[in-house]
């Protein structure tokens, strides 16, 4: 075995010095002209074949492919026929692929091939390319490079490649060769496309020919190849507006093809084909536009034929996607990945083709369909689990956003009226898709990562349906706003009842509180439009109190709020009617005051029954407002006492006359007293819950505190000469009084309030009165209060004396 490698690199260094006194001899010192050496560079080379083979050496083999392929190139400079360099690269190719079949040696064969490919290729810069000038030669060299193909691409393949499976190295060599070809092809000659149609057909007959006798991995090799050039030809020949369509139409033939023969290899040019066919006629719609852009086409001539090419894409991935996702098939794991690749690119031309559609029936209004076309796309995402489809389909709504944006700021104006009719429609179709979008989602695709982002869009869209008319109400006609409020809160209690969440809950009460103390203000400041609000909340409210405790629960939950406030709301129609009837703010506030406070005693008397009041509706309202006020009875008992100090407060206004004003201020006070009188007196179940916070004691030390505070009030109307003594007085008929008060066990700590008001006088006479008193004025105030004093003593001690006794 050492003596045959010996004997081989002693055959092999012959070969090397025969190469080198060819090239000496020849180009280097020009015994022999260039067409000689270019024959003895063969001799040599086809002798290196002829003793590789008959010893079997590999050695010799590649220094004869070696020195036989690159020696003629020092030859090409001088030699008047450059061309049959590619013929006698062909040659030496055959020999190679005779000597690698006799050794089974694939090596060689591919070496021979990637190296006349890089000896072809440096060949191209000694020739002007493309060829001008068509003789012998020139034919020979294109038949021969086409030769090259079939030779190493097409036939060693088959010789030297597995008959059951194809490895990514034996595909290499004929991909590679395919690129050359192409490659080469388009360098030398301009009627590519033709010689592309030729070798398209050569290789579909050399499929239809060999097909029962190779194996099926070997002939798809052959589809593949003709696809190619076919492929290739029509990028020559053919329009690019119709080169999308055809590698389209060829990419559908190859799939079937592919399918229908179980071959993967060309199943994978197909979805090559496919792809760049679509990216095609994308491209065209493009170029369609930046043509209308400029003007010089109408929209039909710019864009007619990039829509039938988007509608024949269309169909075409739907052929594929069905083709492809038969389970019968025995697809591959990165074809399944393809397939769903495929049905997003589906969802895309859909949309594509529908818009352009639509834009060619009208470009101003052709954004209305993309609600549809949304929908089209949910449908789509929802059927296959398409993610990108589904953030296409929200995706696709900014336009209608734009559009409504766009309307704004031309008009300077977000009414609705005052935008174009394109915003209108835009606005309109935003809000309902948005509106509608999670009822899909909850019907056919729950389980979608934007089916939760749906139902909160949802809810907001809820959440201004009731909204939707206040801001025009708002700014045209604000004298309006509680009434538009009240029809909102109606609004927005529909949609909680049929709705059921809660957020639409809180906005009803947010609406129902906004509604009434718009309705007030509007009453305070005399707008005649707050007179119909109050009616309106007036019925809204009496027909919740009427019906509040008879509805069923759904309801009574959401009108909980209404009906506890209802009782108030009835204190502000009172309020209303009382003070609508006055001029005079003092007086008008006085009786309001006097009037709610009464009305909240009623509220807190003990629950009234049907029998004891006439029966009819004012009955039934007056029980149903006591069962309503007692969620909130704490806050009635206040509003009843605080309103009460309201017309004794107001009687500072007071000035020394007789009108009225005045007798209607005093009548006030003096009612708000005896209505605070009669509370306490009754010590009704109001003073019982809350005595602890305020003990009955205190309520009773008030009241005569607030009887004090009003006849020193009245008593300084008049001049400080009557004032100052008749006040002292006052306070001493006061204590005197509540003295004999005292007596009763129940009252007994009146004695001390008595005490107090004695040294009040007291103090005020000494200390106030008696620095601005004359001589006239003291004597008579002394013996004033003395006579009281002493009478109110003298019948005390007797009357305390009774009382002893009978006890």
């Amino acid at each position: 075995m050492g003596m045959a490698d010996f004997g081989s690199g002693i055959v092999g260094l012959g070969l090397i010095l025969n190469y080198l006194c060819a090239y000496f001899i020849g180009p280097y010192f020009e015994i022999i002209p260039s067409s000689a050496s270019f024959i003895l560079l063969l001799l040599i080379t086809l002798a290196g074949y002829g003793l590789s083979m008959r010893l079997d050496a590999k050695i010799i083999a590649i220094i004869a492919l070696v020195g036989g392929s690159m020696a003629p190139m020092m030859l090409l400079s001088q030699s008047y026929a450059p061309l049959l360099y590619i013929p006698y690269l062909l040659l030496i190719g055959a020999g190679a692929l005779a000597q690698s079949r006799k050794l089974h040696w694939p090596l060689l064969l591919e070496i021979t091939a990637f190296l006349h490919i890089a000896c072809i290729e440096a060949f191209s810069y000694f020739v002007d390319l493309p060829l001008t000038q068509w003789g012998g030669a020139a034919v020979l060299a294109l038949v021969s490079i086409n030769a090259l193909f079939y030779l190493y691409g097409l036939f060693g393949f088959i010789v030297n490649s597995s008959t059951t499976s194809l490895s990514h190295r034996a595909l290499v060599l004929p991909i590679a060769l395919l690129a050359f070809a192409l490659f080469e092809i388009t360098q030398f000659t301009p009627f590519a496309g033709e010689i592309f149609i030729a070798n398209a057909l050569v290789c579909a007959g050399l499929y239809v020919k060999l097909k029962s006798r190779l194996a099926p991995s070997q002939s798809s090799l052959l589809l593949v190849f003709g696809g190619s050039f076919a492929a290739f030809a029509a990028l020559y020949l053919l329009s690019h507006d119709f080169l999308g369509l055809v590698l389209i139409l060829e990419a559908l033939l190859l799939l079937w093809i592919g399918l229908k023969e179980k071959l993967i290899s060309v199943r994978a040019e197909a979805y090559v084909l496919l792809l760049t066919g679509l990216a095609l006629n994308l491209y065209a719609v493009l170029t369609g536009f930046s043509l209308l852009g400029l003007g010089e086409q109408t929209p039909v001539a710019a864009l007619g034929f990039p829509l039938l090419a988007l509608a024949l894409s269309t169909a075409a991935l739907l052929f594929v996607i069905r083709q492809i996702g038969n389970d019968e098939l025995p697809l591959s794991r990165l074809e399944r990945q393809l397939s769903y690749l495929f049905k997003e690119f589906l969802s895309g031309f859909y949309v594509a083709t529908l818009l352009l559609a639509a834009y060619l029936v009208s470009s101003d209004y052709y954004l209305t369909i993309i609600p549809l076309v949304s929908l089209l796309l949910l449908y789509l995402s929802g059927k296959d689990k398409l993610m990108v489809s589904e953030f296409a389909a929200w995706l696709l709504l900014l336009p209608l956003l734009f559009s409504v944006v766009e309307g704004v700021t031309l008009t300077g104006s977000l009414s609705f009226s005052a935008q174009p009719l394109m915003a209108k429609l835009a606005r309109i179709e935003l809000f309902a898709a948005l509106l509608l979008a999670h009822y899909w989602y909850r019907k056919h695709y729950p389980s979608s990562l934007f089916a939760q982002a749906a139902k909160q869009i949802q809810l907001g869209c809820y959440l201004l349906l009731p909204l939707i008319l206040l801001p025009k109400v708002m700014r045209s006609y604000w004298e309006f706003t509680a009434v538009a409020l009240w029809l909102s809160s109606l609004f927005s209690l529909a949609l909680a009842y049929v709705i059921k969440h809660k957020a639409l809950e809180i906005e009803t009460k947010i609406l129902t509180w906004l509604a009434i103390l718009t309705t007030a203000s509007l009453c305070l400041f005399e707008v005649w439009q707050g007179l119909i609000a109050l009616l309106i909340g007036a019925l809204v409210m009496g027909f919740v109190l009427l019906r509040y405790r008879k509805l069923a629960k759904p309801w009574a939950s959401l009108l909980t709020l209404q009906w506890q406030l209802s009782p108030y709301y009835f204190a502000l129609v009172l309020a209303v009617l009382v003070y609508g009837f006055n001029r005079v703010d003092v007086v008008a506030w006085s009786m309001t005051a006097l009037a709610l406070s009464g009305y909240f005693a009623l509220l807190l008397q003990r629950r009234i029954k049907h029998g004891s009041v006439q029966t009819g509706l004012i009955a039934h309202l007056a029980i149903e407002i006591q069962a309503a006020v007692r969620s909130s009875y704490s806050l009635a008992y206040g509003l009843c006492l605080g309103l009460a100090l309201l017309p004794i407060m107001l009687h500072f206004e007071l000035s020394l006359r007789l009108d009225l004003d005045n007798v209607l201020l005093i009548l006030c006070e003096l009612m708000a007293l005896a209505l605070l009188a009669l509370l306490i007196l009754h010590r009704g179940l109001a003073i019982r819950l809350h005595q602890r916070f305020l003990p009955l004691q205190w309520l009773k030390w008030g009241w005569h505190g607030l009887l004090a505070l009003s006849y020193l009030t009245w008593s300084y109307a008049f001049d400080n000469m009557i004032a100052a003594p008749l006040s002292a007085i006052l306070l001493v008929v006061h204590g005197s009084v509540l003295m004999f008060i005292s007596l009763k066990p129940q009252h007994g700590d009146m004695i001390r309030l008595a005490a107090g008001l004695f040294t009040l006088a007291t103090l005020k006479v000494l200390l106030l009165d008696m620095a601005s008193f004359e001589l006239v004025q003291k004597v008579i105030a002394f013996m004033l209060i003395g006579v009281i004093l002493l009478t109110v003593s003298y019948f005390y001690q007797k009357a305390r004396n009774r009382l002893q006794e009978a006890n």
